[in-house]
């Protein structure tokens, strides 16, 4: 529903991140699986959507992803409640 609402021409890409991989807590190193390829998403905005935000170390990792990109630097994030 947000895709169809947008009214400027737009691409959706998706990452996963998994943050509780072996003891189950938080705290884990983040592992960010992205479907495009970060270096075709250079010069773009970008709109981040974070389904859910508990702990903040998921949305910390992508935003860190992202500031080590080169021009990367037009982005939002948005979290759905």
């Amino acid at each position: 529903a947000l895709s169809l609402a947008l009214q400027t021409p737009h691409q959706v890409a998706f990452v996963q991140a998994k943050s509780y991989t072996h003891t189950g807590r938080s705290g884990e190193p983040v592992k960010l699986n992205w479907t495009t390829p970060l270096d075709q998403l250079h010069g773009r905005q970008i709109l981040l959507v974070e389904d859910i935000v508990d702990s903040g170390h998921t949305l910390q990792a992508l935003l860190q992803a992202l500031h080590a990109e080169p021009d990367m630097h037009h982005w939002k994030t948005i979290t759905l409640l």
